[in-house]
């Protein structure tokens, strides 16, 4: 039968293999059970369920789209603006899917691993970096992009701030008190050597702090801070001056003054200069606001007052 413009007559139309269309590749099929399928140039492109899933192949939405329940989408292509008012999730369960943003010239101007667990700044995340596996967060770039700034703006005297702690507890956002002799933080300096492998694995230099308390408590705990040069000859760099916690200093090398009039100032605790040695154009200088005395052995040997 024929329904025309005029019809209104017609309330229901119940058939099990029910097609509606203009042709065999334009059409509206009912032949599902609690499926409704629009099929457009011989395909299906959009499926709706009785879940009320809408299921497509492609879908090119020119308004406004409200969700108010959860969208599965495998791929999302979108060339306009996203706004999102409520929280989002990526790799929710532990799917082990990436995560990446572009900008004009980087691929991977923001990437998630989500099966390394870890991230990357304008690159993809390296592995062996540190000698321990993925870093959690790696930047790298090239001209001068392989950069971190922390700038602060405030009317005082305060400035941007890094900080580095350790605890030993074993789960994120656990506070278990140190040991003597921990390290609390490090910064290295990683040299590439070329390798294929860890190619940032030697370390050339390094700053470091460690407890130094033998009962370190709640509120009272006493470090260290070394500095560490690599000569060539290992993988890890070997300990050269340390500062104590009691602010005494050791070197482990030579101790050298530059220049023609290098100085070695000796001051007290209100900071007043008491004594220096200098070298000069002629000789070296020894220099003192009291008396002068040789020791050897802790026996005087010369005084001059």
């Amino acid at each position: 039968f024929a329904v025309d413009a005029s019809q209104t007559g017609l309330t229901s139309i119940l058939n099990t293999s029910l097609v509606a269309g203009r042709d065999a590749d334009n059409q509206i099929k009912f032949s599902t059970d609690d499926e409704i399928i629009f099929r457009v140039a011989g395909g299906d492109g959009v499926t709706m369920k009785a879940s009320g899933e809408i299921e497509a192949t492609s879908l090119d939405i020119s308004g406004a789209i409200d969700v108010a329940g959860t969208a599965n989408l495998d791929v999302v292509d979108i060339d306009g603006a996203v706004t999102q008012d409520g929280g989002a999730v990526f790799n929710e369960d532990s799917a082990d899917v990436d995560f990446r943003v572009e900008s004009s010239n980087e691929q991977y101007m923001l990437f998630v691993d989500g099966g390394n667990d870890a991230v990357s700044i304008s690159g993809s995340p390296r592995t062996g970096v540190t000698g321990y596996g993925y870093s959690g967060l790696n930047i790298e770039g090239t001209s001068f992009q392989g950069a971190l700034s922390v700038i602060e703006n405030q009317n005082d005297v305060s400035g941007g701030l890094v900080a580095i702690g350790h605890s030993r507890g074993t789960s994120a956002n656990s506070n278990t008190i140190l040991q003597d002799n921990d390290i609390i933080g490090r910064v290295t300096f990683n040299p590439s050597d070329g390798s294929s492998g860890s190619p940032f694995r030697l370390v050339g230099a390094e700053i470091r702090s460690r407890v130094e308390d033998g009962s370190p408590a709640e509120g009272e705990i006493g470090a260290d801070l070394s500095f560490w040069t690599n000569d060539g000859d290992a993988v890890d760099a070997h300990e050269r001056m340390t500062i104590s916690s009691s602010g005494n200093t050791t070197f482990a090398g030579n101790v050298s003054l530059k220049g023609d009039s290098g100085k070695l100032a000796f001051l007290n605790a209100s900071g007043t200069e008491r004594a220096f040695l200098q070298l000069s154009s002629t000789g070296l200088i020894i220099d003192t606001d009291s008396f002068l005395e040789f020791k050897p052995n802790n026996t005087r040997a010369l005084y001059i007052d």
